[in-house]
């Protein structure tokens, strides 16, 4: 076959190369289960914080990405500054689950995630410290914490207001931990308590409300009930 050589860098045209069916399809899969696995081992996982935008703020005296009261997940658990969420938490708990038996059973159904649960964060590092247990344990008080906080927020029938002043102080500090990007636990163990605690209808309201509530700013102080 004749060649034409084109200068200025231009595409060859003259490339011919003999490619069957086969290894096309071979490829195309190959290229979509690769995109598909970043995606989920990246994009999808509960990132840190990269360390250079950290540095940044701290050199501007800026300090936004930590929670100042509460700990949600692995990444903040156990910071001295947070120990009064901490001993708040199973008051949650039990305004959640109620009697020992439904506690227990809320705790072995998130023991049963354990796998899934690790691969949600994507510093294994820092999960690694803890065993199934642990981490299940710990995974149910921090969605305890989050979901009687946003019971209180929607000023729902119940609501514990006056116990969340008392420990935690009034004001917005929960509302802004728990929205931060290391402050999080995996959407399905919380997803999981929400629909094991509330009525059908109720539960798969309870995540819409709330969202739709912050992001239209229509909080209203329950303080003002």
């Amino acid at each position: 076959m004749e060649k034409h050589h084109h200068g200025g860098g231009s595409r060859r045209k003259d490339f011919e190369v003999a490619v069957d069916i086969v290894t096309l399809r071979d490829l195309s899969e190959l290229l979509h289960s690769q995109s598909k696995k970043l995606y989920s081992e990246s994009c999808r996982q509960i990132q840190k914080i990269p360390p250079q935008i950290r540095r940044r703020n701290l050199r501007r005296g800026q300090q936004v990405y930590d929670p100042e009261l509460v700990s949600i997940g692995p990444y903040h658990h156990g910071k001295p500054g947070l120990r009064h969420a901490e001993e708040f938490k199973p008051q949650c708990l039990d305004r959640c689950a109620g009697g020992d038996d439904k506690k227990a059973f809320f705790y072995f159904k998130i023991v049963e995630e354990a796998a899934a649960i690790r691969d949600s964060y994507a510093e294994a590092k820092i999960v690694e410290i803890y065993d199934d247990k642990s981490l299940a344990l710990m995974m149910l008080l921090d969605a305890s914490i989050i979901i009687d906080f946003i019971h209180n927020y929607l000023g729902m029938q119940g609501n514990s207001f006056s116990d969340w002043q008392r420990c935690l102080g009034a004001g917005s500090g929960p509302l802004r931990d728990i929205m931060l990007m290391e402050n999080q636990i995996p959407f399905q163990v919380l997803q999981l308590l929400i629909t094991m605690q509330y009525e059908k209808g109720e539960a798969a309201s309870f995540l819409p409300r709330f969202f739709s509530t912050f992001l239209s700013q229509e909080y209203r102080d329950p303080s003002r009930n």
